[in-house]
């Protein structure tokens, strides 16, 4: 695809791997929506980009994906500044770290929310624009356990399978109307989400991974980039994983 004049959407860019996404998408060429429900966030992440790449296109917007009349109304405003979203990044998500028999139901349901619930929202409604035109990428960012799991966070890995699976079936339902969705499987990624267990990860990184360190956020937006610059309608339904060789055992 031609990057240029195109819109990407990007759902958790506040900071961390979808901050790092929205620079790389800029850099490729494309205009960026960064949204978030840390609205302080956002505006010194889009102070940030501008400084960075001048005149490239970057708006901000408040969007909560709990909150489905918050994802219309950024539908909305931004198909009236730039038009439809070309490209859907759906990043944002939440982490909590308890033994399964400890997470109590509202406790699992609010993860599932925010991690899968959210990712459903932004997928229906902008992907209905992308099926009715013709075209579109969608990209979520799911983690490596959706398949090996999450000792202390199985609401986390459940919700990180559910949107390996989402991909999967959305690829297969939307490919003959040209959108192409995938699925990028972080490993262990240095961002404030590891919050008090950074020092024990950077050991274990150090240890188990084959790379020798903790992924960068930058190492995450890269992929994505991957996937969505790719001039292929053929890549879809990939799961790409971007672990430092962790997954490999």
């Amino acid at each position: 695809m031609n990057s240029n004049g195109r819109t990407a959407l990007v759902t958790g860019a506040a900071g961390g791997i979808g901050a790092a996404v929205a620079h790389s998408l800029l850099a490729a060429g494309l205009r960026v929506c960064l949204t978030d429900r840390d609205e302080a966030g956002l505006e010194r992440e889009a102070a940030r980009l501008r400084a960075l790449h001048g005149e490239r296109p970057v708006l901000f917007a408040r969007m909560d994906v709990d909150r489905p009349d918050e994802v219309e109304d950024v539908h909305r405003t931004l198909g009236e500044a730039w038009g439809a979203v070309d490209v859907l990044v759906n990043n944002a998500g939440i982490f909590d770290e308890r033994p399964f028999l400890e997470i109590e139901e509202e406790g699992f349901r609010r993860v599932l929310e925010t991690n899968l619930l959210g990712a459903v929202r932004c997928c229906r409604v902008f992907g209905r624009d992308m099926v009715e035109r013709g075209s579109g990428k969608i990209v979520n960012i799911a983690s490596i356990s959706a398949w090996r799991g999450a000792p202390r966070a199985a609401h986390y890995a459940a919700s990180k399978a559910g949107l390996v699976a989402l991909t999967l079936t959305l690829a297969r339902e939307f490919a003959e109307r040209n959108v192409q969705v995938n699925v990028v499987l972080p490993g262990y990624i240095d961002t404030g989400m590891m919050g008090h267990r950074r020092g024990v990860m950077l050991k274990y990184a150090a240890w188990r991974v084959p790379a020798g360190r903790l992924g960068r956020p930058e190492d995450v937006a890269e992929a994505v980039r991957l996937l969505v610059v790719a001039d292929t309608s053929y890549l879809t339904g990939a799961q790409l994983v971007v672990d430092g060789g962790c997954s490999l055992g």
